[in-house]
Protein backbone atom coordinates (compact mmCIF):
# COMPACT_ATOMS: atom_id res chain seq x y z
CA UNK A 1 0.00 0.00 0.00
CA UNK A 2 0.87 3.42 -1.13
CA UNK A 3 1.67 6.28 1.60
CA UNK A 4 -0.86 7.76 -0.60
CA UNK A 5 -3.46 5.69 0.92
CA UNK A 6 -2.39 5.39 4.19
CA UNK A 7 -2.60 9.26 4.70
CA UNK A 8 -5.96 9.17 3.44
CA UNK A 9 -9.07 9.30 5.82
CA UNK A 10 -11.27 5.92 4.91
CA UNK A 11 -14.60 7.26 3.46
CA UNK A 12 -17.26 5.83 5.95
CA UNK A 13 -19.78 3.47 3.96
CA UNK A 14 -22.94 5.42 2.81
CA UNK A 15 -26.43 4.09 2.07
CA UNK A 16 -25.45 3.80 -1.70
CA UNK A 17 -21.98 2.05 -0.98
CA UNK A 18 -22.36 -1.72 -0.39
CA UNK A 19 -19.85 -2.68 2.03
CA UNK A 20 -18.48 -5.68 0.35
CA UNK A 21 -16.98 -8.20 2.67
CA UNK A 22 -13.92 -10.25 2.03
CA UNK A 23 -14.70 -13.42 -0.16
CA UNK A 24 -12.08 -15.22 1.56
CA UNK A 25 -13.65 -15.43 4.84
CA UNK A 26 -16.61 -16.12 3.10
CA UNK A 27 -15.65 -18.89 1.21
CA UNK A 28 -13.69 -20.40 4.26
CA UNK A 29 -17.07 -20.37 6.30
CA UNK A 30 -18.96 -21.94 3.23
CA UNK A 31 -16.55 -24.54 3.22
CA UNK A 32 -16.55 -25.11 7.04
CA UNK A 33 -20.03 -25.11 7.10
CA UNK A 34 -20.18 -28.09 4.08
CA UNK A 35 -17.92 -29.85 5.52
CA UNK A 36 -19.52 -30.16 9.44
CA UNK A 37 -22.67 -32.32 9.81
CA UNK A 38 -25.62 -30.66 10.00
CA UNK A 39 -26.74 -30.69 13.68
CA UNK A 40 -30.77 -29.47 14.24
CA UNK A 41 -30.05 -27.94 17.17
CA UNK A 42 -34.20 -27.01 17.62
CA UNK A 43 -35.47 -27.87 21.20
CA UNK A 44 -37.79 -31.22 21.20
CA UNK A 45 -41.25 -30.08 20.31
CA UNK A 46 -43.50 -30.59 23.60
CA UNK A 47 -47.04 -31.19 23.15
CA UNK A 48 -47.25 -30.22 19.94
CA UNK A 49 -45.94 -27.00 20.41
CA UNK A 50 -42.97 -25.71 18.23
CA UNK A 51 -40.00 -24.49 19.61
CA UNK A 52 -39.95 -20.17 19.62
CA UNK A 53 -36.41 -18.04 19.82
CA UNK A 54 -33.18 -19.16 19.30
CA UNK A 55 -31.34 -22.64 20.59
CA UNK A 56 -30.33 -21.17 23.34
CA UNK A 57 -33.35 -20.33 24.66
CA UNK A 58 -35.36 -22.81 27.57
CA UNK A 59 -37.94 -24.58 25.67
CA UNK A 60 -41.53 -23.51 27.28
CA UNK A 61 -43.83 -26.48 28.44
CA UNK A 62 -47.03 -25.22 27.93
CA UNK A 63 -49.31 -25.96 31.27
CA UNK A 64 -52.36 -27.93 31.01
CA UNK A 65 -55.08 -26.12 32.35
CA UNK A 66 -57.53 -28.63 34.55
CA UNK A 67 -60.94 -29.16 33.18
CA UNK A 68 -63.98 -27.20 34.87
CA UNK A 69 -66.42 -29.29 35.50
CA UNK A 70 -69.59 -28.13 35.87
CA UNK A 71 -72.49 -29.63 37.84
CA UNK A 72 -75.87 -29.18 36.01
CA UNK A 73 -78.62 -29.61 38.26
CA UNK A 74 -80.38 -32.71 37.40
CA UNK A 75 -83.95 -32.31 35.84
CA UNK A 76 -86.71 -32.23 38.39
CA UNK A 77 -88.86 -35.28 38.12
CA UNK A 78 -92.51 -34.99 37.49
CA UNK A 79 -94.66 -35.44 41.32
CA UNK A 80 -96.24 -38.59 41.68
CA UNK A 81 -99.61 -39.34 41.22
CA UNK A 82 -100.80 -40.67 44.05
CA UNK A 83 -102.66 -43.69 44.11
CA UNK A 84 -106.36 -43.92 44.93
CA UNK A 85 -107.12 -44.48 48.46
CA UNK A 86 -109.52 -47.61 48.80
CA UNK A 87 -111.06 -47.44 52.31
CA UNK A 88 -111.67 -51.43 53.34
CA UNK A 89 -115.52 -51.95 53.89
CA UNK A 90 -115.50 -52.65 57.67
CA UNK A 91 -117.87 -55.14 58.62
CA UNK A 92 -119.43 -54.81 61.98
CA UNK A 93 -118.61 -57.94 64.23
CA UNK A 94 -121.51 -59.52 65.44
CA UNK A 95 -122.29 -58.53 69.11
CA UNK A 96 -121.42 -61.30 71.81
CA UNK A 97 -123.31 -61.76 75.16
CA UNK A 98 -120.81 -62.95 77.14
CA UNK A 99 -122.17 -65.94 79.53
CA UNK A 100 -120.27 -66.11 82.45
CA UNK A 101 -120.21 -70.40 83.15
CA UNK A 102 -122.18 -71.06 86.01
CA UNK A 103 -120.09 -71.03 89.55
CA UNK A 104 -119.07 -74.27 90.42
CA UNK A 105 -120.70 -75.83 93.05
CA UNK A 106 -118.80 -75.78 96.34
CA UNK A 107 -117.28 -79.05 97.53
CA UNK A 108 -119.25 -80.96 100.33
CA UNK A 109 -117.00 -81.22 103.15
CA UNK A 110 -118.74 -84.14 105.48
CA UNK A 111 -117.26 -83.04 108.98
CA UNK A 112 -115.92 -86.38 110.51
CA UNK A 113 -117.11 -86.60 113.65
CA UNK A 114 -114.88 -86.69 116.30
CA UNK A 115 -114.68 -89.48 118.37
CA UNK A 116 -114.90 -89.18 122.08
CA UNK A 117 -115.44 -92.62 123.50
CA UNK A 118 -111.96 -92.88 124.61
CA UNK A 119 -110.56 -92.71 128.26
CA UNK A 120 -109.31 -89.28 127.93
CA UNK A 121 -113.13 -88.14 127.08
CA UNK A 122 -114.29 -89.80 129.61
CA UNK A 123 -111.87 -88.39 132.29
CA UNK A 124 -113.07 -84.71 130.82
CA UNK A 125 -116.58 -85.94 131.19
CA UNK A 126 -116.07 -86.63 134.93
CA UNK A 127 -113.62 -83.92 135.72
CA UNK A 128 -115.94 -81.33 133.82
CA UNK A 129 -119.61 -82.81 134.11
CA UNK A 130 -121.46 -79.83 132.67
CA UNK A 131 -119.17 -79.82 128.83
CA UNK A 132 -121.27 -81.80 126.66
CA UNK A 133 -118.96 -80.31 123.31
CA UNK A 134 -115.49 -80.34 122.99
CA UNK A 135 -113.81 -77.40 120.98
CA UNK A 136 -111.10 -77.91 118.15
CA UNK A 137 -108.05 -76.71 120.11
CA UNK A 138 -109.04 -79.59 122.18
CA UNK A 139 -109.99 -82.34 119.70
CA UNK A 140 -106.42 -81.41 118.05
CA UNK A 141 -104.38 -81.84 120.73
CA UNK A 142 -105.74 -85.34 122.13
CA UNK A 143 -105.69 -86.60 118.21
CA UNK A 144 -101.53 -85.53 118.07
CA UNK A 145 -100.85 -87.19 121.69
CA UNK A 146 -102.62 -90.50 120.28
CA UNK A 147 -99.92 -90.63 117.67
CA UNK A 148 -97.06 -89.09 119.85
CA UNK A 149 -97.52 -92.04 122.52
CA UNK A 150 -97.25 -94.18 119.59
CA UNK A 151 -94.55 -93.17 117.60
CA UNK A 152 -92.47 -92.48 120.94
CA UNK A 153 -93.15 -95.30 122.64
CA UNK A 154 -90.21 -97.96 123.95
CA UNK A 155 -88.77 -100.00 121.73
CA UNK A 156 -90.05 -97.97 118.29
CA UNK A 157 -87.76 -97.22 115.79
CA UNK A 158 -87.17 -93.72 115.52
CA UNK A 159 -84.74 -91.59 113.17
CA UNK A 160 -83.22 -88.52 114.44
CA UNK A 161 -85.35 -86.34 112.01
CA UNK A 162 -88.97 -88.15 112.64
CA UNK A 163 -87.72 -87.58 116.49
CA UNK A 164 -86.86 -83.98 116.15
CA UNK A 165 -90.39 -82.97 114.38
CA UNK A 166 -92.83 -85.18 117.15
CA UNK A 167 -90.13 -83.02 119.78
CA UNK A 168 -91.11 -79.76 118.31
CA UNK A 169 -94.57 -80.47 117.67
CA UNK A 170 -94.66 -81.20 121.44
CA UNK A 171 -93.66 -78.06 122.39
CA UNK A 172 -96.09 -76.14 120.67
CA UNK A 173 -99.00 -78.16 121.92
CA UNK A 174 -97.91 -77.96 125.79
CA UNK A 175 -97.17 -74.51 125.22
CA UNK A 176 -100.38 -73.26 123.59
CA UNK A 177 -102.25 -75.13 126.22
CA UNK A 178 -100.67 -71.80 128.61
CA UNK A 179 -101.75 -69.27 125.70
CA UNK A 180 -105.47 -70.58 125.03
CA UNK A 181 -107.74 -68.41 126.50
CA UNK A 182 -111.77 -69.81 127.29
CA UNK A 183 -110.68 -73.70 126.82
CA UNK A 184 -107.27 -73.44 128.43
CA UNK A 185 -108.38 -75.71 131.29
CA UNK A 186 -109.71 -78.55 128.83
CA UNK A 187 -106.59 -78.47 127.09
CA UNK A 188 -103.98 -78.82 130.22
CA UNK A 189 -106.46 -81.38 131.86
CA UNK A 190 -106.13 -83.56 128.59
CA UNK A 191 -102.42 -83.30 128.45
CA UNK A 192 -102.01 -83.51 132.16
CA UNK A 193 -104.18 -87.30 131.28
CA UNK A 194 -101.62 -88.44 129.04
CA UNK A 195 -98.27 -87.48 131.17
CA UNK A 196 -100.04 -89.77 133.85
CA UNK A 197 -101.26 -92.63 131.50
CA UNK A 198 -97.74 -92.82 129.48
CA UNK A 199 -95.55 -91.39 132.72
CA UNK A 200 -93.62 -95.43 132.25
CA UNK A 201 -93.43 -94.81 128.28
CA UNK A 202 -93.20 -92.35 125.84
CA UNK A 203 -93.61 -89.16 129.25
CA UNK A 204 -91.16 -91.22 131.14
CA UNK A 205 -87.69 -89.27 132.42
CA UNK A 206 -86.00 -91.72 130.09
CA UNK A 207 -87.73 -90.81 126.64
CA UNK A 208 -89.21 -87.48 127.31
CA UNK A 209 -86.16 -85.34 126.58
CA UNK A 210 -84.02 -87.38 124.30
CA UNK A 211 -84.65 -85.08 121.17
CA UNK A 212 -84.94 -81.79 123.33
CA UNK A 213 -81.70 -80.52 122.33
CA UNK A 214 -83.07 -80.19 118.11
CA UNK A 215 -85.51 -77.77 119.07
CA UNK A 216 -83.53 -74.75 118.55
CA UNK A 217 -85.54 -72.02 120.37
CA UNK A 218 -84.00 -69.34 122.85
CA UNK A 219 -82.36 -70.61 125.80
CA UNK A 220 -84.82 -69.08 128.08
CA UNK A 221 -87.64 -70.57 126.26
CA UNK A 222 -85.72 -73.95 126.54
CA UNK A 223 -85.93 -73.63 130.00
CA UNK A 224 -89.34 -72.69 130.40
CA UNK A 225 -90.17 -75.91 128.24
CA UNK A 226 -88.35 -77.98 130.36
CA UNK A 227 -89.68 -76.61 133.59
CA UNK A 228 -93.17 -77.34 132.43
CA UNK A 229 -92.48 -80.63 131.59
CA UNK A 230 -91.63 -81.36 135.09
CA UNK A 231 -94.83 -79.68 136.30
CA UNK A 232 -96.37 -82.15 134.36
CA UNK A 233 -94.77 -84.99 135.04
CA UNK A 234 -95.18 -84.17 138.90
CA UNK A 235 -98.45 -83.05 138.85
CA UNK A 236 -99.89 -85.41 135.96
CA UNK A 237 -102.23 -87.17 138.10
CA UNK A 238 -105.41 -85.46 139.01
CA UNK A 239 -105.96 -87.76 142.59
CA UNK A 240 -103.55 -86.29 145.04
CA UNK A 241 -102.59 -83.70 143.19
CA UNK A 242 -102.64 -80.83 145.68
CA UNK A 243 -99.69 -82.55 147.69
CA UNK A 244 -97.27 -83.17 145.37
CA UNK A 245 -97.58 -79.71 143.92
CA UNK A 246 -96.30 -78.40 147.39
CA UNK A 247 -93.10 -79.84 146.07
CA UNK A 248 -92.74 -77.36 143.32
CA UNK A 249 -90.73 -73.91 143.41
CA UNK A 250 -93.24 -71.94 141.17
CA UNK A 251 -91.06 -69.38 141.97
CA UNK A 252 -88.27 -70.53 140.07
CA UNK A 253 -90.67 -71.66 136.82
CA UNK A 254 -92.68 -68.54 136.95
CA UNK A 255 -89.54 -66.00 135.55
CA UNK A 256 -89.66 -68.66 132.63
CA UNK A 257 -92.53 -68.22 131.20
CA UNK A 258 -94.07 -65.85 129.02
CA UNK A 259 -96.52 -63.49 131.50
CA UNK A 260 -99.94 -65.34 129.75
CA UNK A 261 -98.43 -68.97 130.56
CA UNK A 262 -97.65 -67.84 133.70
CA UNK A 263 -100.75 -66.73 135.26
CA UNK A 264 -102.53 -69.37 132.96
CA UNK A 265 -100.39 -72.46 134.90
CA UNK A 266 -100.62 -70.70 138.17
CA UNK A 267 -105.03 -70.30 137.46
CA UNK A 268 -105.34 -73.91 136.63
CA UNK A 269 -102.96 -75.67 139.67
CA UNK A 270 -105.02 -72.92 142.00
CA UNK A 271 -101.16 -71.90 143.28
CA UNK A 272 -100.89 -67.90 144.17
CA UNK A 273 -98.48 -66.49 142.60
Amino acid sequence: MSKNNRNKPSQAPTAETPVQEPEMESKQTDQSTADEPIVDAAPPVVDGDEPTGTGDETPVIAEETPAVVVDEPAAEAPPATPEPVVEPVVTPAPEVIAVAPPAPAAPVVESTPVDTTGDVYDHLRATFPGVTEYPPVVTNAIKFLDEYVKLMAPNTVMNKDRGTQQQRALYSTVMNALEVGAHNELVLEAVLYYFHKHRAGAFGVRLLFRYLPELRVSALAMKGFQAVLHVFQTAGERAGRDARLKTIDFNKVIPMLTGTQAERLLSFFRVKG
